[in-house]
Parts: C-alpha cells; structure tokens; sequence
C-alpha cells in the first residue's frame, strides 16, 4: 500500500485504485471488443490513464458515496 501513488485503501487493504482498475479491467475483459484474456492488460492501461490524469482530479468535485465506490 505505501507505494501507491493514489494513497487509499479498499475494505480488504490493498490500494482502492489498484483494486478498482483490476475490477473494472475484469468487468470489460470478453465485453467491448477485449478478449478474455487481456484483463492485466486492461488494468494496467487503467493505471496509467490514472496516473496521467492524477493532477487534474479535484476532490472538492469528488461525491463518493458507500454505493458507488463499493467500500
């Protein structure tokens, strides 16, 4: 957890967007033109555009609730 760059844990720990991307990545693997198989691939290029975007995320815009980020 401590070397993510994003700095928040999901329930089980790990880091919340490390989670999350895997997740997701999961969710369109077999679905929008993604073969089954490139869920790390996904994830991975899910990351990324994270990090890339990082400096424009605005918490003050930000309205997380317990439904939509399933913590």
């Amino acid at each position: 957890m401590s070397d993510s760059p994003f700095g928040h844990q999901s329930r089980r720990g790990d880091c919340y967007a490390t989670w999350y991307t895997a997740k997701k990545a999961t969710d369109l693997a077999g679905k929008c033109g993604f073969r089954e198989d490139e869920v790390d691939d996904l994830a991975q290029e899910l990351r990324l555009y994270l990090l890339r975007n990082w400096s424009a995320f605005d918490a003050g815009k930000s309205q997380a609730s317990p439904s939509s980020t399933g913590w």
